[in-house]
């Protein structure tokens, strides 16, 4: 679907930094919602993860973002979760899903310049030195530095100039 920004319908909600439409009157940041939450097995995880080691010994791939759906239930409607959400980008889309983002994974500047900030690596934000824990893991640093090669070198394809600052 495919939408002008002037035109979007009611039920597809969106907030970030540069075009926001939520309802004011719906805001809800500081409700809490309760979830739970119906992880896959073991054992499943263990076999897909053995599947993928294997394609990555074999040389079919380099870097595999290994994910499964995740079962939940909750007393809460999509719209309140979407709402309660504090991430800085947002979209809810037609009472159908949610989708949140802390990232901003491309920006175009006032003078054409394209930026990206990937973000990768996972941490609980209340360990004590946070930042500093997760940059001095070899493994979070690995999967970063990664990623910011694949999209360094797919903006080499469709630009000119490209350069890593940091």
């Amino acid at each position: 679907m495919i939408y002008s920004l002037d035109n979007l319908p009611q039920d597809i909600i969106i907030i970030s930094e540069l075009f926001n439409n939520p309802d004011p009157g719906k805001a809800l940041e500081n409700k809490r919602i309760s979830l739970k939450v119906y992880p896959i097995s073991f054992v499943r995880y263990k076999e897909a993860f053995d599947k993928v080691i294997e394609n990555i010994s074999h040389g079919n791939s380099y870097l595999l973002n290994l994910t499964f759906p995740s079962r939940i239930s909750t007393a809460a409607r999509l719209e309140e979760i979407f709402y309660c959400s504090r991430a800085k980008y947002r979209l809810f889309y037609q009472n159908k899903y949610v989708v949140f983002s802390p990232e901003i994974f491309v920006k175009i500047d006032q003078k054409g310049e394209i930026r990206s900030f990937p973000m990768k690596g996972t941490i609980d934000s209340s360990v004590p030195e946070a930042e500093k824990v997760i940059l001095m893991d070899e493994k979070e640093k690995s999967e970063h530095n990664t990623i910011v090669d694949l999209i360094r070198n797919d903006m080499s394809m469709h630009a000119r100039n490209v350069r890593l600052k940091r």
